[in-house]
């Protein structure tokens, strides 16, 4: 076992763990780390920050002080290994999964020659099924415009782009069955949507003989349920509809009941994490809402919503495409007096698109009636403020601002107005829920800095989240 070197008691490094809002304690050598920092407690490990990137140290490899001050159990770790095994086991039989869903998936097109059981029947000749796929033809090459060098001739060539089908190798019938939503689809119309192998489909024929076609389906869940996957992340239809441009779209769920059906726009703040593509924001931001989209420069990417609690008042969205600049996240806690800050689209009907700064400090580790998952802020925050991130003057996320003391409630309870008292919902509050949310480890460091230099650094990772 390789020597362990401490300049600093261990105890020490558990008074900065483990009391809520205490800062960190740094180790400045840990197992041939330098400036380590500890970020994570796992049932069989820690996770660390150091000077030149992050580590999982495990028990065994600590001293046995350690392991207690930690409370390792060997059974519990052993434990908490097998479930990390059979996550990632089901992650990649999930990709696996997505992978043949993905090359199974085709379009289909053309008229339809029966409504029946739940689909429509079609007939060969009367169909298209494959992909449609663009390529750049070339339509006039080096064409002369009279000026130039031999050597250099000025001539261009024009493109046109013409769309070919590519028909699947797997399909060899005549006519196919296609299990759809037949509303509003009748024999002699069209059919156009993206389509999925589903096993084989019998009838009776005109002439009384039992034929049996192949059958394919709208819907992605029957092909998977043959895969052994029941939940199919929405990111993944997503993904399908890309590739298969010109079709109509895979049918979602129906929206649930209670669901907002207005044509109101809602607006908040959120800010982006981990690998570019997921984002935090407010429970009650995106709450009801059919389509949500955020924001950026003058950009606008739509997102799923991939987890979302009204505990926490939490929500984790991810972009169907793209990714932007991530902000690293501090789950260490603050300490009551620390400045920190916010940035966000307060009233952007009244205030404007631009992004607005407001800084202040931290007047309590605890929210309305000593709720411990808040902490209370004199940073100045208004409608449309929620889900910002509250950051501290490394550029680090300690919180996501949620609300404000109600002055109406304040003003009969108390007799008084309150004055700058709202409230961000503790980092160490939803960091569990990223993982369960699907989001990759979180960016960490992050550094001190000039107040305006820490917005040049983060204003790209700060989005103005809108739900419809």
């Amino acid at each position: 076992m390789a020597k362990i070197k401490l300049k600093w008691s261990a105890a020490v490094v558990m008074v900065g763990l483990l009391n809520v809002g205490a800062r960190a304690e740094i180790i400045p050598e840990l197992l041939g780390f330098k400036n380590v920092e500890i970020t994570k407690v796992e049932p069989d490990g820690i996770r660390v920050s150091h000077k030149d990137g992050v580590a999982k140290i495990k028990f065994e490899q600590l001293p046995v002080e350690f392991r207690k001050r930690f409370a390792f159990d060997e059974k519990s770790a052993e434990r908490y290994r097998e479930e990390t095994k059979q996550k990632q086991d089901a992650s990649a039989r999930l990709h696996e999964v997505i992978a043949a869903l993905q090359e199974a998936s085709f379009g289909l097109e053309g008229r339809i020659l029966q409504v029946t059981d739940g689909g429509v029947l079609m007939i060969g000749g009367n169909f298209t099924l494959g992909r449609k796929v663009e390529k750049k033809v070339a339509e006039a090459v080096g064409r002369q415009l009279g000026t130039g060098t031999a050597l250099s001739p000025e001539s261009r060539t024009e493109y046109r782009f013409k769309t070919t089908w590519v028909q699947p190798s797997s399909y060899r019938g005549e006519t196919l069955f296609v299990v759809c939503d037949t509303t509003g689809l009748t024999a002699g119309g069209r059919f156009s949507g993206i389509v999925f192998p589903a096993g084989t489909y019998s009838y009776d024929s005109v002439g009384g003989d039992r034929k049996t076609v192949e059958q394919w389906t709208t819907f992605p869940d029957m092909f998977t349920r043959r895969e052994g996957l029941d939940d199919l992340p929405g990111w993944v239809i997503e993904s399908i509809e890309k590739r298969l441009p010109g079709f109509q779209p895979i049918p979602r769920l129906p929206p649930e009941q209670g669901e907002a059906s207005s044509g109101s726009v809602a607006t908040g703040t959120g800010v982006v994490i981990s690998d570019g593509s997921f984002i935090v924001t407010c429970h009650h931001v995106i709450n009801g809402s059919k389509n949500v989209s955020v924001l950026a420069g003058s950009k606008t990417y739509p997102c799923l919503v991939v987890h979302s609690d009204e505990a926490t008042d939490i929500a984790v969205l991810k972009l169907v495409d793209g990714k932007l600049p991530a902000a690293p996240i501090n789950r260490m806690g603050a300490d009551v007096g620390e400045a920190v800050f916010t940035m966000g689209f307060p009233n952007p009907e009244v205030q404007g698109t631009d992004l607005k700064l407001t800084d202040g400090s931290v007047s309590s580790l605890s929210g309305v009636r000593n709720d411990r998952t808040r902490m209370q802020i004199t940073v100045p925050v208004q409608p449309g403020n929620s889900g910002g991130p509250l950051f501290n003057m490394k550029g680090q996320i300690i919180g996501i601002i949620t609300s404000k003391l109600a002055a109406a409630r304040a003003l009969k309870e108390s007799g008084s107005l309150p004055e700058n008292v709202n409230y961000a919902v503790k980092a160490t509050e939803w960091f569990s829920m990223l993982e369960r949310a699907g989001c990759p480890d979180p960016v960490l460091g992050g550094g001190k800095a000039p107040l305006p230099d820490l917005v040049r650094r983060l204003r790209d990772s700060v989005v103005m989240v809108e739900a419809k």
